[in-house]
């Protein structure tokens, strides 16, 4: 229902035209009793006008229509109370798997120290990062030959010109 309609609704109900109320459609009333009964509550929080939303209440609802109105708001508040139940289940759920998510993480932590542990397969260095800087250095800066510094450090000449490219 939108808000044109709702006012026309509410104007209808102020002045008791019943023959106009009558003539709407029975989902138009139920809707407009159903927004009237939100006002109600808001007005009720905020401790506002009360008794104005009350009254257009009474006006728009008949003997008639009570009953419909009432089994719509038991079915409401059926569906309210369902979907609150699923809320906090969803809740609860999402609780346990950020537990499991922690715990996974935990351990995938304890098994990525533990591969950092094994030895690595195929060959061994030989030669570290310090000593292939030492040799890069050499060459670089005393203007050696490639022969003269696989000599300097007992090593071929294709191991120094491989550090080199390096």
């Amino acid at each position: 229902m939108d808000n044109l309609e709702f006012k026309r609704v509410v104007q209808m109900a102020e002045v008791s035209d019943r023959g106009g109320l009558t003539s709407l459609p029975h989902e138009v009333l139920v809707e407009a009793i159903i927004m009237l009964y939100r006002r109600y509550n808001q007005e009720k929080a905020s401790n506002g006008p009360m008794e104005a939303i009350a009254e257009l209440s009474k006006k728009l609802i008949c003997d008639a229509e009570m009953g419909t109105f009432t089994s719509r708001m038991r079915e409401m508040n059926q569906q309210l109370a369902k979907t609150e139940g699923e809320r906090d289940n969803l809740r609860e759920i999402n609780a346990e798997l950020e537990d499991s998510l922690q715990q996974l993480q935990g351990r995938v932590d304890e098994l990525e120290q533990e591969l950092a542990g094994i030895p690595q397969v195929g060959r061994p260095e030989r030669y570290d990062a310090s000593f292939r800087a030492r040799v890069k250095a050499y060459y670089e800066e005393g203007g050696h030959t490639y022969r003269e510094t696989a000599r300097h450090f007992n090593i071929s000449t294709n191991t120094v010109g491989r550090f080199l490219k390096e």
